[in-house]
């Protein structure tokens, strides 16, 4: 039977031994870290793409209301110079 052999206790070891160990945690929270922006920045470019959306749309419906707009004050001068027009007509 052989005798086990028991090294001595090593300080610079057993230091390593701890940093080693602290940068597989590190590693590892590093590693979710990144995993969580990822997700955020898919989840700012979604809302990106949503409020995008929205406002394109609001803009058409803004755009509709001016074009309409435009549209009833030319009707409303076109029929007020009718009615001048006339108005001096009688006159």
């Amino acid at each position: 039977m052989r005798a086990m052999s028991v090294e001595p206790w090593n300080p610079l070891e057993a230091r390593m031994a701890r940093l080693e160990g602290s940068y597989e945690q590190i590693d590892k929270r590093l590693g979710s870290l990144e995993g969580q922006v990822s997700e955020l920045r898919g989840d700012i470019r979604t809302f990106r793409a949503e409020v995008e959306t929205k406002l394109d749309g609001l803009r058409s419906s803004v755009d509709t209301k001016f074009d309409n707009l435009r549209t009833l004050m030319f009707s409303l001068v076109g029929a007020l110079a009718l009615l001048i027009t006339v108005f001096e007509f009688i006159r």
